[in-house]
C-alpha cells in the first residue's frame, strides 16, 4: 500500500535544489556580479558567468565564459569602491548596459540553469538591469551554493558563511581573488564540487542530499504522474508525492521536485499537477 509522504508545501523551496541532475549535456552557469550597492536602484559594474556542462561521468567541465565590466553611468559610492576596487575612473572606458546587453542575454539564454553564492541578490540585480531595456531574466531554476554550504557545514564548524571562509573550509581558497566576481566564481565552483563530493555526510546520514535520476514519466488516465526513476516508482497526484520504494527522508526532494518540473517543461509543482503527457 502505498503512504502519502510529502505535500509540495513541504518543501522548502523546489526553485532551489542543493543539487541538479548530473545528466550528460545539462548545462549550469556559475555567475556572480559586483554593484554600486546592494539597493534597488543600484547596478551591476561587473558580471561573470562560466557555463559549465556534465559528461558522461558527471563531471562538470567548462563550456564557455563570459566576463565584462559595465559603465552604470552614475558615481561609484566609496563604500562599495571599499568592498571590491572598482573606481570611476576604471569604469569610464567600459561599456553601458545598453551596449553590453545583447552579449549578455545570447551568454546566459531564455531559461538557464543558474548557481551564484547568496544567488537572490545576483538575481534580483540581474532582473532589475533586464527590466530596464524592456527585457525578462527569467531563469529555469536556480541553486544558491551559500544556502548548500548552510546545510552541509555545522555552524560550529566554521566562523561564518561567507564564501572566503568556505572556500578555506574546503581548502580551495589558493590563488583566488575574493570580492572580485572572477575569483568569486572560480571560489564557488570549487566549493559546489566539494560540497558534491562530500554530499550525503551531513547528520551522518548516508544519502540525506541524493536526487533519484529519472528514466521515463507519465500521466495516466486518473491524471496521476508516475516517475519512473534509477531507485523506484514516485507518484504525484494533488500535490502529494507517493511511494512504496523510496524513502523521501533519504533524498533531495527540492532537486527531485525541480527535477520532475523539468522534465515535464512546466513551470512549476502546481503546473505540474496539470500534465498530461509522457517524457
Amino acid at each position: 500500500m502505498l503512504s502519502k509522504k510529502y505535500h509540495w508545501s513541504d518543501l522548502n523551496d523546489s526553485s532551489e535544489p542543493m543539487f541538479t541532475e548530473r545528466i550528460p549535456g545539462n548545462e549550469i552557469i556559475f555567475f556572480d556580479t559586483e554593484t554600486t550597492g546592494v539597493g534597488l536602484n543600484d547596478s551591476v559594474v561587473q558580471l561573470v558567468g562560466k557555463k559549465m556542462r556534465f559528461d558522461s561521468t558527471g563531471d562538470l567541465l567548462p563550456v564557455e565564459e563570459f566576463m565584462t565590466f559595465i559603465n552604470p553611468e552614475r558615481d561609484m559610492p566609496e563604500n562599495a569602491v571599499s568592498v571590491h576596487g572598482i573606481t570611476n575612473e576604471f569604469l569610464s572606458d567600459k561599456p553601458t548596459w545598453r551596449e553590453i546587453a545583447p552579449k549578455v542575454m545570447e551568454f546566459f539564454g531564455k531559461h538557464p540553469v543558474l548557481a551564484a553564492y547568496n544567488i537572490r541578490f545576483d538575481v534580483r540585480m540581474m532582473t532589475n538591469m533586464y527590466a530596464n531595456i524592456g527585457a525578462k531574466f527569467e531563469p529555469a531554476y536556480q541553486i544558491d551554493v551559500l544556502k548548500v554550504a548552510k546545510k552541509l557545514i555545522p555552524r560550529n564548524a566554521v566562523q561564518n558563511y561567507k564564501l572566503k571562509t568556505i572556500a578555506t573550509y574546503y581548502g580551495v581558497e589558493d590563488g583566488i581573488l575574493f570580492h572580485d566576481a572572477f575569483g568569486d566564481v572560480i571560489a564557488m565552483i570549487r566549493c559546489y564540487e566539494k560540497m558534491y563530493e562530500g554530499n550525503g555526510t551531513r547528520n551522518g546520514g548516508e544519502n540525506a542530499t541524493d536526487c533519484p535520476t529519472i528514466r521515463k514519466m507519465w500521466s495516466d488516465q486518473r491524471r496521476v504522474i508516475n516517475i519512473l526513476t534509477n531507485k523506484g516508482y514516485v507518484y504525484f497526484n494533488r500535490g502529494e508525492w507517493y511511494s512504496d520504494q523510496i524513502d523521501f527522508n533519504r533524498i533531495d526532494m527540492n532537486a527531485f521536485a525541480v527535477a520532475c518540473i523539468k522534465r515535464a517543461g512546466v513551470e512549476n509543482l502546481q503546473s505540474l499537477e496539470r500534465w498530461i503527457g509522457c517524457a
